[in-house]
């Protein structure tokens, strides 16, 4: 299960993938990205261990996503209104 963290610096619709070890940041695909020295660099195609940083713009689209299926559990990038409800409740109204 990947740590999500909402940071209202992240702008864009889709959210920002951090390694916590050495601050790497990427928007993900197929492999992820590490500084040299990384203890996690010798796996590139593993996600465990990485943050997910989403800001107010994907909450806006996961909300407005929900609304048009009419089904909270539908995920923008990631996200979805039970998700906010069950983790975030003050960024679920």
């Amino acid at each position: 299960m990947k740590k999500l963290v909402y940071d209202p610096s992240v702008t864009l619709s889709y959210g920002l993938w951090v390694c916590p070890q050495c601050g790497a940041q990427f928007y993900g695909g197929e492999r992820t990205m590490h500084r040299d020295g990384c203890p996690l660099l010798p796996n590139t195609l593993d996600y465990s261990g990485l943050e997910f940083h989403f800001g107010p713009s994907q909450v806006e689209r996961a909300k407005e996503h929900a609304a048009f299926f009419k089904d909270t559990s539908k995920e923008w990038y990631g996200i979805s209104v039970n998700i906010l409800r069950e983790q975030f409740p003050e960024l679920a109204s």
